[in-house]
């Protein structure tokens, strides 16, 4: 594959729109944001979807 291919598909990787929406929840939830308004932004139609962003969420960001 080309150097300009490689890029380009790369590019497309980090700013896939899921990867965006997860980016603005995150973003959202760091800002304190409850649960159920983010929910509601991204559209989820369980809660609970909502609520497995906020372990990873909660995970990654562990200050511990």
């Amino acid at each position: 594959m080309d150097k300009k291919k490689e890029i380009e598909k790369i590019r497309q990787a980090l700013w896939h729109p899921q990867r965006i929406r997860h980016i603005s929840e995150t973003e959202l939830l760091t800002k304190g944001s409850d649960i159920p308004f983010i929910s509601v932004e991204l559209e989820h139609a369980d809660l609970e979807t909502t609520k497995i962003f906020t372990r990873i969420h909660d995970t990654t960001n562990n200050t511990e």
